[in-house]
C-alpha cells in the first residue's frame, strides 16, 4: 500500500473530529504567535531602554503578562484537543483493527504469530499516536506561522522577507523531505523487528516449562538476541539519518539567522532600516524557523506511524476466508437438526511460491439425522478436524457442500451457525479469568445454578468445592494453575452450559482419567437422544457407545459402521483397534511387571 493511500486512510478516519483537530491547530498557530509577540515586545522594550527611547513599563510589563497568560490557555487547549483527538481515534482503530481481525480467523491468520498480532494491536497502534497529536497541528503551524512572521519581516523590508525565504523552504521542505526519504526504509524495519521480537518473547512466556525442561534456555536466549541485534540495526539507521538532519538544519538555522542581520545592518547603513528594529528582526527570524524544528522533529515519528499503519492495515484489508451472505436464510430454530455432508473435498489454500496444495479430504459423504451419536476416526492427518473446521465455517470446502435441513450453511449466519454448535477441543482455550466466567462463555445469561449443573455434568464441581474461592478461583493465563484434566472438564462444562443441538469433541477427553472419562460418557449417553453429538478422536475405546463409526484414511471415507460391524469386517478400523489393543496390553504387561 502506498503512502498516500495509507495517510488518506489516516485522514478519514479522522473525519468525525475534523472541528477538534482544527481547534488544536488554531491553537498551535496562536500560541507560537504570542511566543514570538512575547519576545519581540520584551526585546523591543530592552533596546529601547538600551538606546534611551523607554517604552511605558506599565504598558510594557501588562502586554507581556497578558501575552504569557494567553499563551498558557492556547498551549493548555492545544494539547488537550490534541490528544484528545488522538486517544479517541486509536481506541476506535484497535476496535477497528479487532473486528476486522475476528472474521479472518483462524483461516487468515494461520502464518501471523500470536505475538506479532499483539505487538500489531497495541505497539503498531501507539506509535499512530504521534500523527494525530504531534504531527498534524504542527504541520499546518510550520506553514501558517512562518508566512506570518515572512509577512511581518515584508513590512520592514522586503529584502528581509526575500533573503530568509530561501532558508525557510530549505529547513521546512528540502531538509524534511531528504529525511523522510532516508527514514522510510529503516522505520518499516524497526517496526518488523520490534514485532518479531514480541511474537519471540510472547513464544517463550507460553513455552517456559519447555524451554526448561529441554535446557532451550540458552538457544532462545540467542534467538533474542540476533532479533535485538537486528531491531538496534534499524534503529542505529534512524538515528543517523536524525542526527544528520539536526546537524544540517542546525547549520541552515544559523545561516539563516546570520543572513537577516547582514540583511538588517546593511538596510541601517543606507537609512533605510532604525538600528532599534534589527534586534526584533533578528528575533522574528529566528522563531520563523521554530515551526519548521516542529515538523522536522518529528519525521522519524510520522516514518514510523506510517510503517505501523501498513502493518495493521495490510492485516486488516485481507479478506476473509468465509464471509457472512448478503441475505442469510432463516435458522432451523427448534426443529431437529440433519446434518449431511454431501461430496465434500477440502485443501487448504496456498501463499504464493508455496506450491500447489494437496487435498486433505476427497469427496466425504455421510448424514447424521438429529439424535445420533457418531464417531469419526482415522490415523492423524486423517483429516478428522478438517472436517470440524469446515462444519464451524473457518473454511469454506473447496469443492461440495454441507447442509443443515437441506440448506447449505453458507446460507446462514456465521453467528446462527455457530451458536448452534458446541465445541470442547483436546486444547481448548481457558481464559484468565474466574471459573464461574470461563464457563458462563457457554452461557453468557446463565445462572449460578445453570453453571453448577454443567460442571456437575463434566465432573468439575467437587473440585471447585475444595477451592477456597469455589467458583470465583481464578485459573490464570491460558489455565496454568489447574492440570490438563482440569482444563479439559471446565471446557466439557461451558459446553453443557450452551447446551447446542450440535455437540462436537475433539480429543475432548484425552486429558482425562478413566473413571472421569466414563463418568463423563455416561452423562453423555444420558442425554444423547437431546442432541447430535460428534466424536472426533483416536482412542478408539471411547467410541463404542456411537451409533455409526466413519473411518478416515488419507482424507477418505473409507469405512462406516458400529464397532461390532467394523470388527467384523477386519478392515482399516479393525487394524486401527488392533494396534491400540496390543498397545494396551503391552502397557498393561510392564505395569504388572513393576
Amino acid at each position: 500500500m502506498s503512502r498516500s493511500r495509507i495517510l488518506a486512510r489516516l485522514l478519514t478516519l479522522l473525519r468525525p473530529m475534523y472541528w477538534v483537530m482544527t481547534v488544536s491547530i488554531a491553537a498551535r498557530i496562536l500560541n507560537f504567535l504570542a511566543g514570538t509577540a512575547l519576545l519581540a515586545v520584551g526585546v523591543s522594550a530592552v533596546v529601547r531602554f538600551a538606546l534611551g527611547e523607554p517604552l511605558s513599563s506599565a504598558i510594557v510589563v501588562m502586554t507581556l503578562v497578558a501575552l504569557a497568560l494567553f499563551k498558557g490557555v492556547v498551549r493548555y487547549v492545544e494539547q488537550y484537543t490534541g490528544h484528545y483527538v488522538a486517544f479517541h481515534l486509536l481506541a476506535q482503530l484497535r476496535y477497528q483493527f479487532y473486528n476486522a481481525l475476528e472474521p479472518q480467523t483462524p483461516a487468515g491468520l494461520q502464518r501471523l504469530r500470536s505475538g506479532d498480532a499483539v505487538s500489531r494491536v497495541i505497539a503498531d497502534i501507539d506509535r499512530i499516536e504521534p500523527f494525530y497529536a504531534h504531527t498534524i497541528a504542527p504541520f499546518f503551524a510550520a506553514v501558517i506561522a512562518p508566512l506570518t512572521l515572512l509577512a511581518a519581516l515584508g513590512y520592514y523590508n522586503i529584502v528581509l522577507a526575500l533573503g530568509l525565504l530561501p532558508f525557510l523552504v530549505l529547513v521546512g521542505v528540502v531538509a524534511p523531505w531528504i529525511a523522510y526519504r532516508a527514514s522510510r526504509a529503516p522505520a518499516a524495519r524497526t517496526r518488523r523487528e520490534a514485532g518479531e521480537i514480541s511474537a519471540l518473547l510472547t513464544d517463550s512466556f507460553q513455552g517456559i516449562r519447555d524451554v526448561l525442561a529441554f535446557n532451550y534456555g540458552e538457544r532462545r536466549r540467542a534467538l533474542l538476541r540476533e532479533a535485538g541485534e537486528r531491531l538496534r540495526s534499524a534503529q542505529a539507521g534512524l538515528a543517523r539519518t536524525g542526527a544528520l538532519q539536526n546537524g544540517v538544519i542546525e547549520a541552515l538555522l544559523a545561516g539563516g539567522t546570520l543572513t537577516l542581520l547582514a540583511l538588517s545592518i546593511w538596510l541601517v547603513q543606507r537609512g533605510m532600516l532604525a538600528i532599534s528594529d534589527v534586534p526584533v528582526i533578528v528575533t522574528l527570524g529566528w522563531m520563523a524557523f521554530q515551526p519548521l524544528l516542529g515538523v522536522t522533529g518529528v519525521i522519524n515519528d510520522f516514518n514510523g506511524a506510517m510503517a505501523s499503519a501498513e502493518r495493521l492495515f495490510e492485516l486488516m484489508d485481507q479478506a476473509p476466508a468465509v464471509q457472512d451472505p448478503a441475505q442469510p436464510r432463516p435458522f432451523p430454530v427448534n426443529q431437529p437438526l440433519h446434518l449431511r455432508f454431501e461430496n465434500v473435498s477440502f485443501r487448504y489454500p496456498q501463499a504464493s511460491g508455496e506450491g500447489n496444495a494437496q487435498h486433505v479430504l476427497h469427496n466425504i459423504t455421510f448424514d447424521i439425522p438429529f439424535g445420533r451419536t457418531i464417531a469419526i476416526v482415522g490415523r492423524s492427518g486423517a483429516g478428522k478436524s478438517t472436517l470440524l473446521a469446515l462444519l464451524l465455517r473457518f473454511w469454506d470446502p473447496t469443492d461440495g457442500r454441507i447442509t443443515l435441513n437441506g440448506v447449505d450453511i453458507r446460507e446462514f449466519s456465521l453467528t446462527a451457525l455457530r451458536h448452534h454448535i458446541a465445541v470442547v477441543s483436546q486444547n481448548a482455550h481457558v481464559f484468565n479469568a474466574s471459573i464461574r466466567e470461563n464457563i458462563r462463555l457457554g452461557k453468557p445469561s446463565a445462572s449460578d445454578d445453570e453453571i453448577i449443573a454443567a460442571a456437575r455434568a463434566a465432573h468439575l464441581h467437587d473440585f471447585v468445592m475444595t477451592l477456597p474461592h469455589g467458583y470465583d478461583t481464578p485459573v490464570g493465563e491460558l489455565g496454568n494453575r489447574f492440570s490438563g484434566g482440569q482444563r479439559q472438564r471446565l471446557a466439557l462444562a461451558r459446553a453443557f452450559l450452551k447446551d447446542a443441538p450440535i455437540l462436537v469433541l475433539d480429543e475432548a477427553t484425552a486429558n482425562l482419567d478413566p473413571e472421569t472419562e466414563r463418568a463423563v460418557q455416561d452423562a453423555l449417553h444420558t442425554t444423547r437422544k437431546e442432541r447430535t453429538t460428534i466424536i472426533i478422536t483416536h482412542r478408539l475405546s471411547t467410541v463404542r457407545m456411537a451409533d455409526e463409526i466413519l473411518v478416515l484414511d488419507n482424507g477418505r471415507l473409507v469405512e462406516c459402521g458400529t464397532h461390532d460391524a467394523l470388527l467384523r469386517r477386519n478392515g482399516t478400523y479393525a487394524q486401527l483397534f488392533a494396534q491400540q489393543r496390543d498397545l494396551w496390553e503391552d502397557i498393561r504387561r510392564e505395569e504388572m511387571a513393576t
